[in-house]
């Protein structure tokens, strides 16, 4: 009988699972929508994982009873023992196999770096950094919720955005590009139409308020000085969330690689010279991630596989 792993990468906006043999070959891939229970509860999500594992298995011709092992890396987890618990149970009574729980930024950290030490930064539609030393220590920064953190992530700069919009409206600042789209876009017929908008359709989804974030890039890349500079006042915070998990761990050597994983790596060209450069001022280098976040979760499955199989120096060769 062949065993298979599942490696879940739930995000802000949508969630990928990845079904692979007990070797790391995936396998199968799906995709499904956020898995977030502040934004959508506790049994829609629960619903959705159950979906998005059964139509996978579906797909690929995987019977459930054969999976052995599956890490899932699922937003705000360990930010609430309540909810924590819940999870472990619902997801336990669903299969009873191994489950391997954590925060989706660990996940996004084992697919970046493929579980070596470092630091991953993930900027999607929210934002968090964690990282692990050579002692396995490990921390983490951000990650506050869109109320009050998210710093640098997609919403975070499509709410600026839309504050920008409203400042080159009235004059604060200079007109730009983002006026000209958004008028375009929402066929305002007069810019106050737009606070109805913003209030009604974009801030009581966080989804949407990230996907503004396209409306700024097509700005900053139409020439619109302001709209670019807030993809610089992004970097600086990413580079913040960094630099507090470097302080907090014990790194032995320097030049300690980061990452940067998340939707926002479509707006690298704007993100990254800032990001790089704040790195490099303290002791930090820029990595490009080496896997996808999803193949960081099934990378974690397969380290706690092997090692409940006394058996870890195979799982590092099968991991590089």
């Amino acid at each position: 009988m062949h065993t298979y792993i599942i490696g879940i990468d739930g995000g802000g906006t949508k969630t990928i699972y990845a079904l692979a043999d007990e070797t790391g070959r995936i396998v199968e891939t799906v995709s499904s929508s956020s898995i977030s229970y502040h934004e959508y509860g506790m049994d829609a999500i629960i619903a959705r994982i159950k979906d998005g594992i059964g139509n996978m298995c579906r797909k690929a011709g995987v019977q459930t009873k054969n999976i052995a092992i599956i890490a899932a890396g699922i937003p705000c987890f360990g930010e609430n023992a309540a909810a924590d618990k819940q999870i472990k149970e619902k997801l336990k009574c669903y299969l009873p196999c191994q489950w391997i729980l954590v925060n989706d930024a660990v996940v996004g950290f084992y697919g970046a770096l493929g579980g070596k030490a470092g630091i991953n930064v993930v900027a999607g539609t929210g934002s968090i950094s964690y990282g692990q030393d050579e002692n396995e220590n490990q921390a983490r920064s951000g990650g506050w919720s869109d109320l009050v953190g998210d710093e640098g992530s997609c919403a975070w700069i499509g709410k600026k955005g839309m504050e920008l919009f409203f400042r080159e409206a009235d004059g604060r600042m200079k007109a730009g590009a983002l006026l000209r789209i958004v008028r375009h876009k929402y066929q305002l017929k007069e810019d106050t139409d737009f606070i109805a908008i913003a209030e009604k359709d974009i801030f009581p989804n966080r989804a949407n308020t990230a996907a503004f974030q396209q409306v700024v890039l097509s700005a900053a890349k139409q020439g619109d000085t302001e709209a670019a500079k807030l993809y610089q006042q992004a970097a600086y915070e990413l580079f913040l969330m960094a630099d507090s998990v470097r302080r907090q761990l014990h790194f032995e050597t320097g030049n300690i690689p980061v990452s940067l994983t998340g939707g926002l790596r479509h707006a690298l060209d704007f993100v990254l010279p800032s990001f790089v450069q704040a790195l490099q001022q303290h002791g930090m280098s820029y990595q490009d991630p080496v896997k996808e976040p999803y193949e960081g979760a099934v990378i974690l499955a397969l380290q706690h596989l092997y090692v409940s199989h006394g058996s870890s120096d195979c799982m590092d060769k099968r991991c590089q």
